[in-house]
């Protein structure tokens, strides 16, 4: 059975090698977008069975797409193929469904088998540390002290690991001192933290940030 494929990927030096890669293989790559607007329009026009994303793209926003893009096609497959393991992506990408995540290094035979593998459902991950995210969110104590924490909350936690102050949290987030103030305080209460470091290091810990 024929396997359709589409890359999105604002790097126009990878999609020229995926494009040559796959000239020859036994998949089908029915689209190569360089935006998310593009994306969108060639999953509607060409409905492929997996998505080859780079979810560190510098023209848009990886992790809001695959969080649009789960909820108007929950059906197709996700793949990342990205220059880096950053904590924060990988557990973006482990909670948005992704069912690989590997790097740009990644042998042209193996992707290729790493995307036979995904279609017919064979989890055999290479990489390591996409093993161990899946891992540490399959832990039943880490779901349920991220269930406690808000959307809102766990922006917050997220500006705290970048050492950014109430006031500079205020203004990035558009709410007052005081409320930012008051959702640090439920941040520490809920997990068991007593201080803004600690919160950072839980948080960078988890893959949060």
């Amino acid at each position: 059975m024929e396997i359709r494929l589409l890359h999105v990927d604002d790097r126009d030096i990878t999609r020229a090698g995926i494009r040559s890669l796959l000239a020859d293989s036994v998949l089908h790559l029915v689209g190569s977008a360089a935006s998310d607007t593009e994306a969108f329009r060639l999953m509607t026009d060409r409905h492929p069975d997996i998505l080859l994303v780079n979810i560190l793209a510098a023209s848009f926003d990886g992790v809001n797409f695959l969080r649009k893009f789960r909820k108007q096609f929950p059906g197709t497959k996700v793949i990342v193929l990205t220059s880096a393991n950053e904590r924060y992506h990988l557990s973006q990408a482990a909670e948005l469904g992704v069912k690989d995540y590997v790097l740009d290094g990644i042998a042209a035979m193996d992707l290729v088998r790493l995307i036979q593998n995904v279609y017919y459902g064979i989890g055999t991950s290479g990489n390591s540390a996409w093993n161990q995210t899946l891992k540490m969110q399959a832990d039943p104590h880490f779901q349920e002290l991220r269930q406690k924490l808000t959307h809102r909350e766990e922006q917050v936690l997220r500006c705290i690991v970048q050492g950014k102050s109430n006031k500079e949290i205020a203004v990035l987030l558009n709410v007052s001192p005081e409320t930012v103030k008051e959702h640090i305080q439920h941040i520490f209460r809920k997990l068991g933290v007593h201080a803004r470091a600690e919160a950072a290091v839980w948080a960078v810990k988890n893959g949060m940030a």
